[in-house]
Formats: structure tokens, C-alpha cells, sequence
């Protein structure tokens, strides 16, 4: 009988894991949808159609699962190395079997939707703080910046002789790693 108890305990806990290790917090970043571009917008549809947020998510740090015995690292789609990296999202998608995802079946012109909606994330999520009187790029995500602003906080790279603006700590990091990936 003790067994049968400890049995129970463990299912009724391995099932409550599993049912909620996917689930995202209430304090996921708002998505301003007026920034994103008519692809974008469609591969929000799909995304949310899909329950793509189930286990990813938006704003928050990465999050580790376990499939099958093995650990499983899901990205925070907001990332800007993700969000700079089409190419990967676009394959990823296309050879979802290939990877620990669910098998989500996407037509092409879908998948480049998604990534489109990926790619554009970052800068529709983090882009406020200094888009106000922009007179700059952010070069890895593309948001609009205010570049005194950005400078004031040290938001800022030179490089070859040319000044670089950023809108958050995260993009900054990621160019000065190669911002020759970036000119």
C-alpha cells in the first residue's frame, strides 16, 4: 500500500511538472503590434494560433525543460541573438522534426511569417526607452533611437571611426562581440 502511495505521489507530480513546466509568467513583456510590419503580424497569428507561447517566451529568461530524460533549453524569443538570426529560425522551422520542438507542420511562406514575427520582436518589446525624438538605429534589432539618450547611458560603440547607437544593454553586448556582422 505505501508503494502504491509513493507511486501516486510521484505521478500525480511528474503530471503537474508537465503540464505546467511550459507555462509562462504574467510578466511577459507587451508586444506593440503597431511596430511590426504586415509579415511580422501574420506570423503573431500563427504564433499565437499555434501556442508557440506555451514554452516560449517573451521577455523573460531562457527556460530549461526536461523531454524525454534530456534537458531542454528554450529561448526567450526577444533575444536579440535569436531575433537577428532569421537564417536559423527559418531552417529550424522548416526541419522541426529534426529538432525538440513539437511537430508543427508549416507551409513555407508561414515560416517566413514566424521568423518575420521573431526577427522583429526585439525591437517592438524593448524599443521605447529612446525611440522618442530618434535620430539613430539601433543596428542589431533596428528600433529607433535617440542617440544623447543612448549615449547618456552608455548605450553607445565606436567602431572604425563610426558611432554606433544602441536601445538596450542586450544589443550592445551582441554587436561588440562583431560588428563587422552589423555594418
Amino acid at each position: 500500500m505505501k508503494f502504491r502511495s509513493m507511486f501516486r505521489f510521484a505521478l500525480v507530480g511528474t503530471l503537474l511538472f508537465l503540464f505546467t513546466a511550459c507555462t509562462p509568467g504574467s510578466d511577459e513583456l507587451q508586444i506593440d503590434t503597431s511596430k511590426l510590419s504586415s509579415e511580422a503580424l501574420k506570423g503573431k497569428k500563427i504564433f499565437d494560433d499555434k501556442n508557440c507561447k506555451k514554452c516560449h517566451t517573451l521577455g523573460k529568461s531562457m527556460m530549461t525543460v526536461v523531454k524525454q530524460g534530456k534537458e531542454v533549453i528554450i529561448p526567450d524569443l526577444t533575444n536579440p541573438f535569436i531575433a537577428t538570426d532569421s537564417s536559423y529560425v527559418e531552417v529550424h522551422l522548416k526541419y522541426v522534426e529534426e529538432t525538440d520542438m513539437p511537430q508543427i507542420r508549416l507551409y513555407s511562406d508561414e515560416i517566413h511569417q514566424v521568423s518575420r514575427f521573431i526577427a522583429e520582436l526585439h525591437a517592438a518589446t524593448h524599443g521605447q526607452k529612446y525611440s522618442e525624438n530618434a535620430d539613430a538605429t539601433c543596428p542589431v534589432c533596428r528600433a529607433p533611437v535617440n542617440s544623447e539618450l543612448a549615449k547618456a547611458d552608455g548605450l553607445w560603440f565606436t567602431y572604425f571611426g563610426e558611432t554606433y547607437y544602441f536601445e538596450c544593454e542586450a544589443c550592445k553586448e551582441l554587436f561588440s562581440k562583431q560588428p563587422e556582422v552589423f555594418r
